[in-house]
Parts: C-alpha cells; structure tokens; sequence
C-alpha cells in the first residue's frame, strides 16, 4: 500500500491539473451547442446461394441525430461499415426486417432521434435460370447510301438467371432498340439490357448486335422512292402475353424503285414485344422489320399503346 501511495503522490500537482483540465473540456463539449444531422449507412443483403430478393429495398438508411456539434463531426466523418441483414438461413416469402438506433454506434451524449426507414420488407424467391432468344430491334433509319445486309444478335441464346416468378413468365429477352441512324459501318454494338432494375443477371457472355450494311450504288435505276402503307397489323410477341390498342400502323419507307415496287403489308412486320414487362399500359417504339435495301422513315404514330396482361 506505501508503494502505491507513494505512486500516487508522485508528481500529484501535474496529475491534478491534468484532471481539472480533461474535466473543463468535457463540460465544454457537453455544454456547446446541440445541433441535429443526419447521416446514411449502406445496407447489405445477404440471401442462400438458391435464392435471391425480387423487390425494390433501399439502398441506404438514415439515421437522424442530436448531440453536441463535436461529437457530430466525427460521427460524420467516420467510415461505416453496411448494415448487414443475413437472410441465408430465410425461407421464400415476405421477410420484415427492423432498423433501430442501435445500428449506429455513438458517443455519450449523442442522441439517435430517429430512423428512415424504420423498416424494410424483403420478398425472398427461389433463383432460377433459364435459356432465352435475344429479341433484336431496331429503329430510325440508316443514313442515305447505305443498305442493311444483316442484323443478328451474338450470341442469339443468353441463360439468364433471378428471381423464379420473372423466369419463368420470360419467353425472350429483350434490348433497348438499335438506332439505325448511328450506324454508317458494319460492325458489333454493345446491346443494351435492362436486367439490374429486373434482379436479373446472364451467365456467360452478354449479348452483343452485330450489324452488317453496304453502301448502295448509286446509278440510273437506283433512285430512292419513299412509300407509305397504309395499315400494316402490330403483333405481340410473345403471342397471348398483351394487345395493342392501335391494331395497326403507317409505314413509311424508302429505296430503290424496284424494291419498293414488291413491298406489301406482307412483307413488312411491325412488333412489339411484352416479354419482361410488368403488367399494366405502357407506350412502346414499335420494332419494324423490312427487306434487305429498304429503308424505315418513320412509323405513324411513332408509338402504341402495349396493354400487358
């Protein structure tokens, strides 16, 4: 015990302005002024290897404080890790998942007022995958002098994997439209697929266009004639899954004299497809599909109505 009283006197008038001093600044900060912020934590979902959520779930939550402004600012300024919520041992179906203020650590003296969302509900299905035929559109028309030879999707078949309930009502997938007017040389594009907002993911290669064309001759029997018809039917693809309330539209076309003088509502396809689609009505640029050397002007009107059952 003489030991550690001696231990304790040791320097006892340095040691006790050290304490009234750690005492003053703590009344300080504690007394400063109180102000409220706010601050966003990332979420992390984690689901089994065989499944997957299939709904829309915030990305971040936000946690609303108050407290002195010092003990603030490093709250802010200090790294989070992702809320994780650990859903590899959940069945399928609906998981209600609740934040609280204990998700965020914080100082004496800081208050967690709130949460927003104060929760989140997760809908759990099985993962699946399936093989799909790319659906190729286009649309606009290519820059005078040039012909389409061949437009194909590279690979055509994709194995697409999510959630079980958009797998299996998936008859294709479909890409964002090719503009016709961009293109001046053979060559591969990048397609555009909607697949992150869908939980949807391919395996393997994506999908690439591959457009081929060649410039058109131009000589005495080449000269460009633009054409209309009339009323060229509007399908849906695939067949059953929706209806357009326009039925039909106007093509309107160019090319060679001798190409359009075969052209009939035959022979020009106007579609749009409803494979991926939520239910509901939606306006959609309908795909046209011409002969070899004739040109898309433009479709009237440039959209329709798609009612998907």
């Amino acid at each position: 015990m003489s030991s550690i009283w001696k231990g304790v006197r040791q320097n006892l008038g340095t040691k006790v302005i050290a304490v009234v001093i750690a005492c003053v600044l703590w009344a300080i900060v504690i007394g400063s002024q109180s102000i409220e912020v706010t601050k966003e934590v990332a979420i992390d979902v984690r689901t089994a290897t065989d499944a997957v959520t299939s709904n829309e779930i915030p990305e971040r939550v936000s946690f609303r404080m108050q407290g002195p402004k010092a003990f603030l600012r490093a709250v802010l300024d200090r790294r989070e890790d992702p809320i994780l919520i650990n859903l590899t041992s959940a069945r399928p179906g609906l998981v209600t998942y609740r934040f609280s203020p204990d998700n965020i650590a914080v100082p004496i003296g800081v208050k967690v007022l709130g949460v927003q969302p104060a929760a989140v509900l997760i809908k759990i299905e099985a993962l699946k995958a399936k093989e799909l035929p790319v659906r190729l559109e286009m649309r606009g028309a290519l820059p005078p002098g040039v012909r389409l030879v061949r437009a194909e999707v590279l690979p055509g078949r994709v194995v697409v994997k999510g959630p079980e309930s958009r797998i299996e009502n998936m008859a294709e997938l479909l890409a964002a439209p090719v503009d016709l007017s961009e293109v001046r040389e053979s060559g591969t594009r990048e397609l555009l697929l909607d697949l992150e907002r869908q939980r949807l993911e391919i395996v393997g290669l994506a999908p690439k266009a591959r457009i081929e064309v060649a410039s058109v001759p131009k000589g005495k029997g080449d000269r460009e004639e633009v054409f209309r018809l009339k009323a060229v039917p509007v399908t849906v693809t695939p067949k059953g899954l929706g209806t357009v309330a326009e039925g039909a539209v106007q093509v309107w076309v160019s090319g060679p004299k001798e190409l359009i003088a075969k052209l009939n509502e035959g022979n020009v396809q106007v579609s749009v497809s409803a494979s991926g689609r939520p239910t509901g009505t939606i306006t959609v640029v309908p795909n046209v599909l011409l002969p070899s050397g004739v040109r898309l002007v433009k479709t009237v009107p440039a959209k329709v109505t798609l009612k998907i059952h």
